[in-house]
């Protein structure tokens, strides 16, 4: 593991991209993904149009950039926390974690994927949850315990499909995370979730 610490170059170039992404955030909170310009980011951050460019290709990228880099630290900071746990209850917290990510996160899940978004998102998100849980499933930190013989990969997709499509539609519900994640465990299993699960 590399322990050595950022040298000064490498912290004035993480603090450019994080003020370039904040910026990107604020716009996109405000004004939405159509008005979304490279142009608008640079302004709103005080930087010149090529030091976007050093570290994004353009504004999709950005965009991506926000949301890739919450859900990867939501899903390093939730398996970081649920390793010693039961494989049910592992599934159980991971769901729960999501839906609660949605719930943390809808004012920018809202623009990027609502009535006034891009549909692409939807699927960016579900591809890099379908990875994950693919990952999980072949390494045993999730094991599906449904249609045992069926591909990881096609087990992943039938999870992360219907995860993802629940984690949107709960931006309109008042379900809480837990609720969310019990429902879930309980359609995809077919059984009540039983009491030490939660």
């Amino acid at each position: 593991m590399n322990t050595e610490k950022p040298n000064r170059f490498q912290r004035r170039k993480q603090r450019t991209r994080n003020a370039l992404k904040q910026a990107a955030m604020d716009l996109l909170l405000a004004y939405g993904y159509d008005n979304l310009t490279v142009q608008a980011i640079t302004d709103r951050a005080d930087f010149a149009r090529g030091t976007f460019y050093v570290h994004f290709a353009d504004k999709d990228d950005i965009v991506w950039a926000l949301l890739e880099e919450s859900m990867a630290s939501l899903l390093k900071d939730t398996i970081g926390h649920i390793t010693n746990e039961s494989p049910m209850r592992r599934k159980y917290l991971l769901w729960q974690r999501v839906f609660l990510y949605a719930q943390e996160n809808q004012a920018l899940l809202r623009v990027l994927v609502g009535e006034n978004g891009h549909p692409a998102y939807a699927v960016k998100i579900q591809d890099f949850f379908g990875t994950i849980i693919e990952q999980g499933i072949k390494g045993g930190t999730f094991d599906p315990q449904i249609d045992v013989g069926l591909p990881p990969e096609f087990l992943a997709q039938f999870m992360t499909g219907a995860l993802v499509r629940l984690m949107l539609w709960s931006l309109d519900t008042d379900y809480t995370p837990s609720q969310l994640a019990q429902m879930f465990y309980e359609v995809i299993y077919r059984e009540p979730m039983p009491p030490e699960i939660a």
